[in-house]
């Protein structure tokens, strides 16, 4: 993988008469992603439904999305993608039936997910823009302070900074929306390489997920052990907190039941 390169696609089309935006999404797909997960797959479609309600407004703006979903390098399932499509509702059902999973130290493979990124079928005279979704850094420990199986940094070489590079030189914006604070230390690295890197701070979120996902574990830990328990007053329970709404809750612990 190190040594693959992908071309811009040329299409010879009017970038003015006939424009084109592409979307890259990126999320960390692995365990530690499992009490967020949900609101990051709806984080997702919020982004797709923004791009294409501003396609409205564009007329005739062609719209392709693409999704990569990453794990870490020792993982049987290291990656989940979905390639450039212009069928929105196909690549929502792709978000939707990937799951959290694998992992063990704290860094991902997060170079490994760039990489499929940049691999994409971009095109030249398209609109271009990733936005990743982290609660971990890379592996590197010039990238994290934590504990990491690959100090180095990935062992097949590929290296954040040329990456990141590669996205600006062609044009393709960056986004990433953290979910915690130990992703500091990586991010500054990459907005040496990306001197237009955005990011959204959204720790405080990851946080409410955490408290109502461990809440609600325990709720149900004591369903399974015989005591009287109605699911909705333990939904209703955090919704009066103001965590999240009520159906918000109701479905992370469905989703558990489900797991």
């Amino acid at each position: 993988m190190k040594d693959s390169t992908s071309e811009l696609r040329v299409t010879g089309e009017d970038a003015e008469q006939n424009p084109t935006l592409e979307i890259a999404l990126l999320m960390d797909c692995t365990s530690s992603m499992s009490s967020w997960i949900t609101k990051a797959k709806e984080t997702l479609n919020e982004i797709i439904d923004k791009v294409i309600e501003e396609s409205k407004e564009e007329g005739n703006l062609k719209v392709r999305v693409s999704f990569v979903g990453y794990r870490d390098i020792k993982d049987t399932r290291r990656f989940a993608v979905m390639p450039f499509s212009s069928d929105i509702d196909q690549v929502r059902t792709f978000i939707q039936n990937t799951n959290a999973e694998g992992g063990a130290d704290t860094p991902e493979d997060l170079q490994g997910g760039l990489k499929i990124a940049l691999l994409q079928d971009w095109t030249e005279e398209a609109g271009k823009r990733v936005f990743l979704i982290a609660d971990a850094p890379c592996h590197g420990k010039k990238y994290n302070s934590c504990d990491d199986d690959f100090p180095e940094g990935s062992p097949e070489g590929l290296d954040l900074e040329e990456m990141m590079k590669e996205f600006c030189k062609k044009d393709i914006e960056f986004t990433v929306m953290k979910l915690d604070n130990n992703c500091n230390k990586m991010i500054e690295v990459m907005k040496t390489c990306h001197q237009e890197l955005e990011v959204t701070d959204m720790t405080g979120m990851k946080q409410v997920a955490s408290r109502v996902s461990y809440g609600l574990e325990r709720e149900m830990l004591s369903y399974d052990k015989g005591s009287a328990y109605d699911l909705d007053d333990g939904c209703e329970a955090f919704a009066e907190e103001k965590l999240i709404t009520k159906g918000e809750s109701r479905k992370m612990a469905l989703d558990m039941c489900m797991a």
